[in-house]
């Protein structure tokens, strides 16, 4: 089946499960540690919901098997990638990290940022010109943009020459030595994304497996990646959260990580699982990044407003209820209306890439600004 023809259900609900896993882990337990943002706790819970964060990890792994998904949708056209991509992550963040910033503007640390940190987030990397993010959650998308700004580069002036599994096997020669190697240039880290770009990786050879086949070369590609990834997610452990990396257990992060990648892999592996949700799946999909960029800070705030009269299970509820509401409205009001307009606007203003790149051009391309 070609790329283009293929509806994946089953990924938009991943990333729906992705999502419900990250904002347990924010709202029953990074939000307490320390006290940091609120003092509600759920010891019941923060034993499992601790784990969550590997709801980003998840991400990365589809961004890998969906963007290379992309590419292949649009023939290798630089042009049609940004403008595909710039229209699925820009309108819908705007929007919430204003809705952010305005309903956090008055509260006192850690929850409000300045006038200069907002209009820097606006880029989606405050953190390079040295502003606080709007909300924490944020920092992924900057992750996201560099592994883009990757996949545009080999399209403009590589794809030509190398072809996209030797484009792969070199970048993972180059996650695997900035892992391995004691000390690794900072260039090298850069290039590697060091602790995220095995996952980009493993789900971008998951999907050329998918297309291509299944072959010894594309095979220990995509076991070496696996290893890769294994080892990024376990040397996370001292950044998620930093105040207290000693309650992350290595066995399980790595015994997590190893059922992620495996379960991954099986999906894709058989023909038709993917295909499985229907159109509930890609209704809660479409929840989930707009659900992702506005659950943590809202969500401490209603829990710690509404805890004292509804306790804090309930204060609980009405975050998530609140987080699914927001989620619907940016969805239906922002990305059904603007993202597949700005793509088809930005398309045309940017085939100077296709042309620099000599990418064939002509004929309908389908409408990826939901992927």
């Amino acid at each position: 089946m070609s790329a283009r023809a293929e509806r994946l259900p089953a990924l938009d609900l991943l990333r729906f499960i992705a999502a419900l896993a990250v904002f347990a882990f924010h709202l029953t337990y990074r939000g307490a540690v320390y006290e940091r943002y609120t003092t509600i706790t759920f010891p019941e819970l923060d034993a499992w919901t601790r784990y969550g964060y590997f709801g980003v990890d998840l991400f990365f792994i589809l961004s890998g098997f969906v963007i290379l998904l992309t590419v292949e949708c649009g023939r290798g056209s630089p042009g049609h990638f940004v403008a595909s991509r710039v229209a699925r992550l820009y309108p819908v963040f705007w929007v919430a990290a204003t809705l952010v910033f305005l309903l956090t503007f008055t509260q006192p640390e850690p929850f409000s940022v300045g006038w200069k940190d907002y209009f820097l987030n606006l880029t989606m990397l405050p953190g390079d010109f040295g502003a606080r993010a709007v909300d924490g959650v944020y920092w992924t998308l900057a992750v996201e943009l560099r592994f883009y700004l990757g996949v545009a580069v080999y399209l403009i002036f590589l794809q030509r020459w190398i072809a996209i599994d030797v484009m792969l096997a070199l970048w993972l020669s180059c996650i695997g030595a900035s892992l391995f190697l004691a000390v690794a240039p900072d260039w090298l880290h850069a290039v590697a994304l060091t602790r995220h770009g095995a996952l980009f990786a493993f789900g971008c050879l998951c999907l050329r497996c998918r297309q291509a086949g299944l072959t010894p070369w594309r095979g220990v590609l995509t076991l070496a990646a696996a290893v890769c990834s294994v080892m990024c997610v376990v040397n996370q452990i001292p950044a998620i959260p930093q105040e207290s990396p000693e309650v992350f257990s290595p066995v399980v992060v790595a015994a997590i990580g190893i059922a992620l990648i495996v379960v991954f892999a099986v999906l894709c592996a058989a023909p038709t699982w993917l295909a499985w949700g229907g159109n509930l799946a890609v209704v809660l999909g479409g929840l989930s990044y707009p659900l992702y960029l506005v659950h943590q800070k809202l969500g401490y705030l209603t829990m710690n407003l509404t805890a004292p009269v509804l306790g804090r299970w309930g204060a609980l509820l009405l975050a998530l209820i609140q987080a699914l509401a927001l989620a619907a409205a940016l969805h239906w009001g922002v990305e059904r209306v603007y993202n597949a307009r700005l793509r088809r606007w930005l398309e045309p203003k940017l085939r100077f890439f296709d042309r620099f790149a000599g990418t064939a051009q002509g004929g309908p391309r389908p409408d990826l600004s939901t992927s």
